[in-house]
């Protein structure tokens, strides 16, 4: 996978935002789900706001918490690639099972 990660810049004093840019946005689109769903799925098990343009996602929040949205999205954006099915995000914050390897 190769996105682009810019920032992270200082929102508040404990709210910080990062910027990661998808090269593919049809694998975005999959990402997001329908109707943002897998989006808000992530936001709320991270804590986290997650705003989309185009084809960048900014994640705002704490920084272990947009780190973790951040390995999350990662993780199924990488599984879109390999033409794995999307885990719900929500099973993401577990170690990988060795049959997904």
């Amino acid at each position: 996978m190769t996105t682009k990660v810019s920032g992270p810049a200082l929102v508040s004093s404990a709210t910080q935002e990062l910027v990661i840019t998808f090269p593919d946005n049809r694998l975005l689109i999959d990402l997001c789900g329908e109707f943002d769903k897998n989006l808000s799925q992530v936001e709320e098990n991270t804590n986290i706001q997650i705003v989309r343009r185009g084809n960048e996602l900014t994640l705002i929040g704490e920084q272990q918490s947009i780190s973790n949205a951040q390995n999350a999205l990662k993780t199924m954006y990488d599984r879109l690639e390999n033409g794995k099915a999307l885990l719900s995000p929500c099973l993401l914050y577990t170690s990988p099972s060795p049959r997904d390897s």
